[in-house]
């Protein structure tokens, strides 16, 4: 319901996006591409248009714009708002910061890293912006960077009225220690923080992770626990959901996500775990729903873009399978992954737009793809090679039926009468085959669907891919994601 109006009041702000000369917000941009704003600040207004905007009023409203459409998920024109701001103001540290935030959503973590830089040049302190370049810093696993710099930041935090700037700062350790690893560190420097402020559920929920990272998950429901008694936080309804996901409680799991994301609507990795445990109760057009949205989030995770494919594929929506997997394939070219799922969807389903021996010649190529990449490393008991050489087998046939439904064709027409009688030609001209058959697609592999073979580990700030199985799907949830500050 929020994003639904987030979304209503950026479109919205259509007509003054034409004003101001920005597309991708429907027809009135349309126009504003080729039709310059009535309004120049400066100048004379034309006859009946609305008074022209000052340079600061078009300031705060591109800003105004900019960040309704970031909340909305519309990165691309929100950019382009923030650019408007920049060309006005060139060190409005506001533009610049959600412009790092959309390049860090984008994948593009070195951009990010120079735009925030850029924006704490022009406000050293602002607390989002810290803490947006220490997420970046973590993402990049420059852990002892991230630490030095948030110990300097929070040096600048002197006044009596910044102290509560400054506590929040001791959480922001504690995450990068946890981030590092280090985990007796987190429960030592955690309770010190605790002995100066007892209710700071912020760094309970930091305790709560080292606890996970030295594996004790009941001391990690506890502290988890009491800081939820303290304020709601959707990380820790988020490893919650992990925790319950491990012991097989998928109901309750699914319950904590699903607060996850209540609590915190751009908590992407909360919407790709959702979207798994979808998959394996089989409810893939709500596990669509939500890969979607964690990719309006974080289009750069083409894991999570996989998981959307599979989906696709189960709702037998084959072209768009295909379409999805070829987008993972264009934009990630060594995720062997892609290529096995590729595989599965020719060997398996009847994509439009091939013949069959087509198809099942693309299922070679595709499997023989993915054990390239996996070269060494490929396991023991790979299912790939046995279904190459059915998708072979099953080409032959599709071949070789295709050529006896030739020669079959061949033969009606050499015997069918030259005028008239049984076989003769129709009124338009066109002559019935008789005894012929559609081409067999053939059968489905032995056994079903393959087994998937193992993810890797996940990449930082992607989840692990789950490719869902015949027999029994395994979910799989996605490892820490280095946030920014409002996305984890």
């Amino acid at each position: 319901m929020r994003r639904t109006r987030m979304i209503r009041r950026a479109v919205a702000t259509g007509a003054v996006l034409a004003a101001l000369g920005l597309g991708g917000c429907g027809a009135a941009t349309q126009q504003a591409a080729t039709q310059p704003p009535d309004g120049v600040p400066g100048e004379p207004a034309a006859p009946g248009a609305p008074p022209a905007m000052s340079r600061e009023e078009l300031i705060a409203e591109n800003q105004r714009i900019g960040v309704e459409l970031f909340n909305a998920g519309q990165l691309t024109d929100a950019n382009d708002a923030f650019v408007k701001v920049l060309s006005l103001d060139r060190a409005h540290a506001q533009a610049l910061y959600y412009m790092a935030r959309i390049a860090d959503a984008q994948g593009d973590r070195e951009r990010a890293l120079s735009q925030v830089e850029a924006s704490l040049a022009n406000e050293p302190k602002d607390p989002d912006a810290i803490r947006l370049k220490v997420a970046l810093l973590r993402g990049q696993k420059r852990f002892d960077d991230a630490l030095r710099f948030i110990d300097e930041s929070s040096a600048r935090f002197t006044g009596a009225d910044e102290a509560e700037k400054k506590k929040g700062f001791l959480t922001d350790r504690l995450e990068i220690l946890n981030e590092r690893g280090d985990y007796v560190a987190v429960l030592k420097d955690g309770k010190a923080v605790l002995f100066l402020d007892p209710t700071n559920a912020d760094a309970m929920r930091e305790i709560g992770r080292a606890y996970l990272g030295l594996n004790r998950p009941g001391l990690a429901r506890y502290v988890f626990k009491n800081a939820l008694e303290i304020k709601p936080d959707a990380r820790i309804y988020y490893f919650l959901g992990n925790l319950e996901n491990d012991d097989g409680d998928y109901k309750l799991a699914i319950a904590n996500y699903q607060r996850a994301v209540e609590t915190d609507p751009s908590l992407a990795a909360a919407y790709n775990n959702l979207a798994i445990l979808n998959q394996k109760a089989g409810n893939h057009p709500e596990a669509i729903r939500n890969l979607s949205r964690a990719l309006e989030l974080r289009p750069a995770w083409d894991r999570t873009r996989l998981n959307l494919a599979n989906s696709y594929r189960h709702e037998k929506d084959y072209k768009q399978a295909e379409a999805t997997y070829m987008d993972v394939a264009a934009r990630s070219p060594k995720l062997p992954e892609t290529y096995y799922n590729l595989g599965i969807l020719y060997l398996e389903n009847e994509v439009p737009g091939y013949e069959a021996e087509d198809r099942y010649a693309l299922a070679v190529k595709n499997f023989s793809a993915y054990r390239d990449l996996l070269g060494a490393s490929l396991p023991a008991d790979d299912a790939s090679a046995k279904y190459i050489k059915e998708a072979q087998t099953l080409q032959g046939q599709a071949v070789q039926m295709k050529e006896q439904m030739r020669l079959m064709q061949e033969q009606d027409q050499q015997q069918a009468p030259q005028e008239g009688g049984e076989g003769a030609p129709a009124p338009d001209g066109t002559t019935p085959a008789e005894g012929t058959t559609p081409i067999d697609g053939g059968a489905a592999p032995e056994g079903g669907e393959p087994t998937a073979p193992v993810a890797p580990p996940p990449v930082e700030g992607e989840p692990a891919p789950v490719v869902p199985q015949a027999e029994e799907t395994t979910v799989e949830t996605p490892g820490e994601v280095a946030p920014g500050p409002s996305t984890f």
